[in-house]
């Protein structure tokens, strides 16, 4: 459990935030070569990936996507953030090129 900063939860989880870095980190025999960041993903994982923002499938399930790129439920209730369809599209268009 992390400890609580005097103002609450959310003051620790903005200083945790603030502390984390983007830059990849890299284990075992690639340490201190050059690595590149691009993902590689593999058939089965480039389908799945346009399977969750397919809206036929989606619609199997009665997951809609939102207007803002938002998997929602039968309830309206957020099932992926805004940006979902996005991100996921960005990806898929790195890894077609």
């Amino acid at each position: 459990m992390f400890p609580l900063s005097r103002h609450g939860p959310f003051k620790a989880k903005e200083a945790r935030k603030n502390r984390q870095s983007d830059a990849p980190i890299i284990l075992g025999r690639a340490m201190g070569q050059a690595v590149s960041t691009q993902p590689h993903l593999n058939d089965a994982e480039l389908a799945t990936l346009k399977a969750v923002i397919d809206p036929a499938v989606l619609g199997l399930v009665g997951l809609p996507i939102g207007n803002r790129g938002e998997v929602v439920d039968t309830k309206g209730r957020k099932i992926h953030k805004p940006g979902f369809r996005d991100a996921v599209e960005k990806v898929l268009s790195v890894q077609v090129k």
